[in-house]
């Protein structure tokens, strides 16, 4: 096909060509001049937005993994804090009952 030739031509993989002319001759209703126009390029162009689109969508996925993985984060280290404050307020508690006691007994 020459729609196969022309994006080889501007290094297009078959793989990525097929999926949209699909939806392009769908489009068009079969109209093929209207794909054929310009060397391909409404084809060239649907490919390109397409890999620009899942760029976008790479980066919006990785940005809002990086901010659940920081609010994680986040909560476990005020949960660590918090735990290490209590630790310490029981500590210092039973130091102090310990103190009591040995006054006391005394």
């Amino acid at each position: 096909m020459n729609a196969f030739r022309a994006m080889k031509a501007i290094g297009i993989n078959e793989d990525k060509v097929k999926p949209v002319l699909k939806r392009l001759l769908k489009l068009y209703d079969k109209n093929w001049e209207l794909i054929e126009e310009e060397n391909y390029r409404v084809l060239a162009d649907a490919i390109f937005d397409e890999d620009d689109s899942k760029v976008s969508d790479e980066k919006e996925n990785r940005n809002l993994s990086d901010a659940v993985f920081y609010v994680c984060c986040s909560k476990l280290h005020s949960f660590i804090i918090w735990h290490v404050f209590l630790m310490s307020r029981e500590k210092i508690l039973l130091m102090k009952q310990r103190c009591m006691m040995n006054l006391s007994d005394r």
